[in-house]
């Protein structure tokens, strides 16, 4: 069998939501998705990225059980943790001043991009409406529901 692989960017909050309580049916479908997502990279549908921001923003939630049970499915899924190079931060200032995103969210754009990812997985309102904008750096904005 062929390997097909898409690279992938999970945002932050991607990764958390498989231990986000279920307040919500969307909360609860988009950790069904991310669960679903694992198993296309077992079967080597997908590639996910990681990245030294997304390894920073995790260190910082206050929830020991949340934070460990997230490292663990990082270091289970992610094939590489790109770094932060003074290109990412420039393409992020590029990218928070023509798509109208916050500049962490710009830092992991811009990583994505770098590392050459196709898509770009959000749960985030605020990412998902400028989607179109983001486009234009040849990466697809997606929330995980349609991934699977």
């Amino acid at each position: 069998m062929d390997k097909i692989e898409i690279r992938t960017y999970l945002d932050t909050c991607v990764w958390c939501r498989p231990f986000d309580a279920t307040t919500s049916d969307r909360i609860l479908q988009e950790a069904e998705s991310v669960n679903k997502l694992t198993k296309k990279v077992d079967d080597n549908e997908i590639e996910i990225i990681g990245s030294s921001i997304l390894l920073f923003e995790v260190s910082m939630i206050s929830d020991n059980l949340k934070r460990i049970s997230v490292e663990k499915l990082i270091a289970r899924v992610a094939t590489e943790i790109s770094p932060v190079t003074a290109s990412t931060k420039d393409l992020a200032g590029q990218i928070m001043n023509s798509c109208g995103v916050g500049a962490m969210d710009a830092m992991h754009l811009a990583i994505a991009v770098e590392c050459g990812a196709q898509v770009f997985l959000t749960t985030d309102d605020a990412i998902l409406s400028n989607a179109d904008r983001i486009s234009a750096y040849n990466i697809t904005v997606k929330n995980p529901t349609e991934m699977v």
